[in-house]
C-alpha cells in the first residue's frame, strides 16, 4: 500500500512539474517587452522615358591604318547627324574598338584588315529613336545591336516606394492590433531585385514601334518595421 501511495505522489509531482515547465515556455513577452514585426511592400509600374542605343561600324581595307581611319571617320559623321537630332555630345560614347586581319584561301593569306568600332548614345525623346537609327544606317553603321529603355528618375521613384512600403507596414500593424498609437522601433530595408531598364534587340523595335509605351518597368520596395 505504501508503495502504491508513493508512486501516485511521484506521478502527481511529475505532472505538476511538467505543467509549470510548459507554462513558462508559453510566455513570449510581458509588459513593455512586447513587440511586433511587420513587412511592408509597395510596387509601381513606370513607363521608360529615355533609351540607350548600341551600334557598331565595321570597315575593311588592305591597309590596317586606313581601315581604322575609315571607321573613325564614319563615327564622326554619325555623331554629327545625331547631334542635329538633339542628342547631346556627352551622350555619344565609343565603347569598343579593335582591328584584326581578314584571311582567305587554304593557305590563310591575309587579304585585308577589319576595323570594328562600337558606340552608344542616349536619347531622351523616345519618339526620335527610329529617326536616330535611320541616321545611323544612312551614314555607314553596319549593325544596330540593341536598345535599353530606362527610367531617368529611378532613384526618386524608389525612395517614394520605400515611404509607401513603411505606410503599408503601419496599416497592417493597425489592422492586426487595432491600435492607432503604435510606435516604430526600427525600420529595415529588405533586399529587393529591381531592373532599371528593358533591353530589346533592334528587330523587336522594328516589329513594334510603340514598344516603350506598351511595356512598363516595375519598381518594388520592401521593408521590415518593428513596432512597440
Amino acid at each position: 500500500m505504501k508503495k502504491k501511495i508513493f508512486i501516485v505522489i511521484l506521478c502527481v509531482a511529475m505532472i505538476a512539474s511538467f505543467s509549470c515547465f510548459s507554462k513558462e515556455n508559453r510566455v513570449f513577452a510581458t509588459g513593455d517587452t512586447t513587440s511586433l514585426s511587420i513587412y511592408g511592400q509597395s510596387t509601381q509600374k513606370v513607363l521608360p522615358d529615355k533609351a540607350k542605343v548600341n551600334a557598331s561600324i565595321q570597315t575593311l581595307n588592305l591597309d590596317v591604318k586606313k581601315a581604322k581611319q575609315e571607321a573613325f571617320d564614319c563615327f564622326e559623321k554619325i555623331k554629327t547627324a545625331l547631334l542635329e537630332l538633339g542628342v547631346e555630345n556627352k551622350d555619344v560614347q565609343i565603347s569598343y574598338f579593335s582591328t584584326y586581319p581578314h584571311f582567305e584561301g587554304a593557305d590563310r593569306s591575309i587579304v585585308g584588315y577589319y576595323a570594328n568600332l562600337s558606340f552608344d548614345y542616349s536619347i531622351n525623346n523616345l519618339e526620335n529613336i527610329q529617326a536616330s537609327i535611320d541616321k545611323l544606317l544612312e551614314n555607314g553603321v553596319t549593325n544596330v545591336c540593341g536598345i535599353n529603355y530606362e527610367v531617368s528618375n529611378y532613384k526618386a521613384i524608389y525612395e517614394y516606394m520605400l515611404k509607401s512600403a513603411i505606410e503599408n507596414a503601419k496599416d497592417k500593424a493597425k489592422t492586426i492590433l487595432n491600435d492607432q498609437n503604435l510606435q516604430i522601433k526600427n525600420i529595415f530595408e529588405e533586399e529587393c531585385y529591381n531592373m532599371n531598364c528593358i533591353y530589346k534587340c533592334y528587330y523587336e523595335l522594328a516589329q513594334n514601334q510603340n514598344y516603350a509605351e506598351n511595356n512598363q518597368i516595375e519598381i518594388t520596395a520592401k521593408v521590415k518595421v518593428e513596432f512597440n
